[in-house]
């Protein structure tokens, strides 16, 4: 049994303390408590997409979207049974209760690290330019550039062998050589890695046609190899299994703030003045999920962006939303490089 001190929030919460909460916790769900310390809900990371869905916002109340009835078990439940229960329900955890609803502790599905494996190839792009983030890129392709003492790419490698990925195909273009090197065949990391080369840029969705025919019939994760993230990958795949869809694409709430006051009128007449409102917008994440039968008649030769390829398959509910609650970085600036790497101090 877990202890659960830091993951138990106050029914006043509101769902950016619980994102907060879920990303410090060594476990991904947050117990919700009354006045009493009685157990009156939780939230796990799939209840806090669906808030997203739904556009709630980063203040909106736990009790708005936290599940009310959760499963319990009580002290005298055997690791057995509770496990069971687990399996049945689909849950990784479970709160302990006594007879008066008070939390004693998380029963989880597993104790030790997860050891699934997944025989997904993941794409990883990693052809780009890196205009943006000139100088810096004179001389080194974006993914080698390093975040505390590792190259980006090295970063969302690691994480995703640590989620139990093990195929990889990594796109190059731009000074791919480096890549090729730095990596090899994967083998030092005890994974598999081939290399496609786009003989001219072909677009975030164009390499996509350069995998090789019949290679496999799962559906691949496709990542730009410029993001620091902390997302969950295995939770992304199930998502997009559970859905059966052709595509999954993974989005980000970006908030933006209008520095002035916006006026609303009807005709000649003010009807109210909102002074400097935040706008909230999903935005594309740079990670995606599809199936092989997205993307096999591509030619390899042609230029294409992987926001078109999915707007040609948004018929018949064929594309789905995974929204993203976790850090997520695009390193395509200056700025953003500096922001990366202030977010991995004490990390390496």
């Amino acid at each position: 049994m877990r202890s659960f001190n830091k993951v138990i929030l106050k029914s006043s919460a509101s769902l950016k303390e619980v994102i907060n909460t879920l990303q410090s916790a060594d476990i991904k769900i947050v117990c919700v408590i009354n006045e009493d310390n009685q157990l009156i809900g939780t939230v796990t990371d799939g209840d806090v997409r669906r808030a997203f869905l739904k556009n709630c916002d980063s203040e909106t109340s736990v009790k708005k979207f936290m599940n009310p009835k959760p499963v319990t078990v009580s002290l005298n439940t055997t690791k057995i049974e509770s496990k069971g229960l687990m399996k049945k329900y689909g849950i990784h955890y479970l709160p302990v209760v006594d007879d008066n609803n008070k939390l004693l502790g998380i029963e989880t599905l597993s104790e030790g690290p997860e050891e699934s494996k997944f025989i997904n190839f993941v794409f990883i792009l990693a052809g780009g330019f890196g205009t943006r983030l000139h100088p810096l890129t004179k001389d080194t392709p974006k993914p080698m550039l390093k975040i505390g003492d590792r190259p980006i790419l090295e970063r969302i490698i690691l994480q995703l062998i640590d989620q139990g990925f093990e195929n990889y195909i990594i796109s190059t273009h731009y000074k791919g050589d480096q890549i090729k090197n730095y990596f090899g065949d994967g083998s030092n990391l005890d994974i598999n890695i081939k290399y496609v080369e786009e003989e001219i840029p072909l677009g975030t969705a164009g390499s996509l046609g350069l995998i090789e025919k019949n290679i496999t019939n799962l559906p691949i994760l496709v990542i730009n190899a410029d993001l620091v993230t902390d997302i969950d990958f295995k939770s992304l795949l199930n998502f997009h299994q559970k859905h059966n869809v052709k595509a999954t694409i993974c989005v980000k709430d970006y908030e933006y703030q209008v520095p002035y006051g916006v006026i609303e009128s009807t005709g000649v007449y003010l009807n109210k003045i909102e002074e400097k409102p935040v706008k909230s917008f999903k935005i594309n994440a740079g990670i995606y999920v599809v199936d092989p039968a997205l993307y096999e008649d591509l030619s390899g030769k042609e230029f294409m962006n992987m926001p078109d390829l999915i707007v040609e398959n948004l018929s018949n509910e064929e594309v789905a939303v995974f929204p993203v609650h976790e850090y997520w970085l695009d390193v395509g600036r200056i700025d953003d490089f500096d922001k990366a790497n202030n977010h991995y101090l004490g990390k390496n």
